[in-house]
């Protein structure tokens, strides 16, 4: 059974429905990027998280201070991603721009992060050389890939360095679940988050299939049963505003 034990980011896998109402719950995909510092203090976002019950959170930011602001706050709750975006202008270019390079290694440097994003990005983009750098860096330093992406990217992103840890932000945003479960049964390495779907056509998501039940001959989980255990909530809460994905205009 795979869980982000290590980042502690997802609602812990229990071993039978009777204790699952007694699972810790955290937050999948939350950010905190300049915006919102006006808005929300560090104590009140942990404020609104206890009322929630959210013991922990998957956090990154534009820039990069929002998210060690709410880290230095609370080292336990709060589990810090670094995004290869300085400013919001980087979200169009990061993946070209050999300038992000050294940003990274800086901020990583410091020795709180556990991964790489959220970054937004397509499969026709991938095979760049600063990409190919940072899926080297991810592996080195034992650390996760949260990707904006559709499959595509992911598919390349896994071609480009197999050992690579893939959180797939948005399970692929409009992703149908069957593709979404069919990529996730091939890479043992691919968690997915299921904050802010919609469908192509822009409209939310239908609610996807129920769990299935494990097969009566055999106590093995079946291939999507263990997908689903990786598989985690998350609201996309940006605290500027109110609501999933509060007040926030345009990508995140």
């Amino acid at each position: 059974m795979r869980l982000l034990a290590a980042l502690a980011v997802f609602v812990f896998s229990v071993a039978g429905p009777a204790s699952a109402a007694d699972a810790p719950l955290a937050d999948g995909h939350i950010h905190y990027s300049k915006p919102d510092w006006s808005v929300y203090t560090p104590d009140q976002i942990v404020d609104i998280l206890d009322k929630a019950g959210m013991r922990r959170a998957l956090v990154s930011s534009t820039p990069d201070d929002g998210t060690l602001k709410l880290y230095d706050r609370d080292p336990k709750r709060f589990v810090p991603m670094l995004r290869p975006y300085r400013t919001r202008d980087d979200m169009g270019t990061w993946w070209r721009d050999p300038a992000i390079l050294p940003y990274l290694e800086q901020r990583l440097a410091k020795g709180v992060h556990r991964g790489i994003g959220e970054f937004h990005i397509n499969g026709k983009d991938i095979r760049t050389p600063v990409l190919q750098r940072i899926t080297e860096i991810a592996v080195q330093r034992n650390l996760y890939l949260q990707a904006h992406s559709d499959e595509a990217a992911v598919i390349e992103l896994f071609a480009i360095e197999p050992k690579s840890k893939i959180i797939w932000a948005h399970a692929g945003m409009s992703s149908s679940a069957a593709a979404v479960g069919a990529l996730m049964d091939k890479q043992p390495n691919l968690w997915a988050d299921l904050s802010y779907r919609y469908g192509g056509d822009g409209s939310r998501s239908s609610p996807w299939p129920p769990r299935p039940a494990a097969s009566s001959n055999s106590s093995r989980p079946t291939s999507r049963t263990r997908s689903l255990r990786r598989i985690s909530s998350g609201s996309f809460r940006s605290f500027h505003g109110q609501g999933r994905g509060g007040a926030l205009a345009g990508p995140h």
